[in-house]
């Protein structure tokens, strides 16, 4: 059910509390994980993981990097192209 001035469904709406306490060192390396991934917040990817959910991570292929600097990068002439 929708209120008026909410878009989020009751039923879907967050109002549970899961507390868990961590060491500092738990709660950095839990944080490293968290930065590789899509997911926005340290909730969201604890959230992820704990239902048994698909992890969306970012993969960085250092191969590419240099193709794109070449494709992006300013040409000094395009006389080439003004053959054309």
């Amino acid at each position: 059910m929708k209120t008026s001035n909410d878009q989020t469904p009751d039923s879907d709406r967050r109002t549970e509390w899961l507390t868990v306490r961590l060491t500092k060192n738990e709660h950095q390396k839990i944080a490293r994980r968290q930065q590789k991934t899509l997911n926005r917040s340290l909730s969201d990817y604890a959230r992820t993981v704990l239902l048994g959910e698909a992890i969306r991570q970012v993969v960085v292929d250092p191969s590419r990097d240099k193709t794109i600097e070449e494709l992006v990068k300013p040409q000094a002439t395009n006389d080439h192209l003004q053959q054309f």
